[in-house]
Formats: C-alpha cells, structure tokens, sequence
C-alpha cells in the first residue's frame, strides 16, 4: 500500500506538468490511473474511486471502523484521543481529513488514511454474499465508480480477503520544490520524490506484479 503526496509532481497524459491531484480534474480516474503509471511505472489495470460522501456512507455501511491514533486531534468540534477509537461514517471522514492539526502535515493524513482503508477492509472479511455486498455499493451509490465487473470484486473478496493481515506499506520520500508556472506566472509548490525512494517502491510494486524491473 502506497500513499502519493497530494502535492507530486506528475506528468498528465497531454504532456504537462502538474501535480497528482491535479489529475482527476484533468482527465477523470483514467487521467489519475495514467499519471500514476508514468509515475511509478506500473500498470494499472484496475481502479475504485469514492467522493467524500460516498466515503462516509461506506464506513456507515460496514457498521464502522476501529483504528489505532497515535496523536491528540482535534477537528472543528471533535477531539480524536490517542489510542483505540470508534469511528462512524462521519466521523471517520473527518478524521482522515485532518492536515492542518497534525504536526507531520498530509503524512500524518496519509497514514490514517490507510489505517480507515484497513478498518474497512477488516470488517468486510469474510463477507462474500452477493447480496451483502449489492447493499453496500447501493449505500455509495453514485458516490462511487469502478471499472472492476460485479463477479470481479467476489472474487477478490473469497479469493484474497486474507491479505489484509499481510500488507506492505511503502513510503514515498522526497522534498519541496518550487517551479515556475506559465499558466500561474508565478512560482508553484510541488513535492519531488527522491529517485531511489521510488524506484525502491517500483521495485517492489513491479515484483509483487511479477514484471522484470
């Protein structure tokens, strides 16, 4: 599992420069799927794509989540303690939402990220009733998008719910940069990952894939 900074500088498929999330605007899930192949170069056959409402409505969905948080937060109203917490849809869109208030920035929301996506994935274990799972994409409704076929995601759910207890987390390093933009006219941020911290990620995305590196 890897997480992209939202600020990556990423190539877009009609050649410019910006960053990846920028991408969904540009070109819809195809314009992301294809500035994360040149990226990371991988391809990537399958996506899933969820809006902020859909989200919620998923984690509400499967009853809620329970994730581990390493830090006090604090969000408008709403106070997330260190330690085990419950989660409901709402509270959980919140909670991965959070950037501002944590020291380490959009890592800090990167991690708790990946930990709801693990909640969510934990609580859908076992799960293979195609009944269950027609109520649970009714409850996301337009809010959310795929092109994997219905037979696909059973598949994936009986055939692979076990890797959720054995899942690599990768890390992208890299620093801040400024780029002047014509567009703007002016300088633009950008985070730059750093070549081996990439290819380290590629490395391991291409032999899970089983593809020559």
């Amino acid at each position: 599992m890897l997480s992209i900074p939202r600020d990556t500088k990423v190539t877009y498929d009609d050649g410019n420069i910006g960053k990846i999330n920028g991408s969904y605007s540009k070109g819809g899930a195809e314009g992301t799927v294809g500035a994360v192949e040149k990226l990371m170069n991988v391809p990537i056959d399958y996506y899933v794509t969820i809006n902020m409402k859909g989200f919620s409505d998923l984690v509400s969905a499967v009853g809620g989540v329970r994730v581990t948080n390493d830090i006090n937060l604090t969000n408008v109203n709403k106070r997330f303690v260190e330690g085990k917490i419950d989660l409901n849809g709402k509270e959980a869109l919140q909670y991965v939402r959070i950037r501002h208030e944590d020291p380490r920035g959009d890592f800090g929301r990167q991690d708790r990220q990946r930990d709801v996506i693990m909640g969510i994935s934990n609580e859908l274990a076992g799960t293979s009733s195609i009944t269950h799972f027609n109520k649970l994409l009714k409850a996301v409704g337009d809010n959310f998008t795929t092109n994997l076929a219905m037979d696909d995601i059973l598949e994936i759910a009986t055939s692979y719910s076990s890797v959720r207890n054995d899942v690599d987390t990768l890390k992208m390093e890299g620093e801040g940069v400024s780029i002047y933009s014509e567009a703007y006219g002016f300088n633009l941020y950008y985070y730059e990952p750093e070549s081996k911290s990439k290819a380290t990620a590629t490395k391991t995305f291409r032999e899970h894939l089983g593809l020559k590196n």
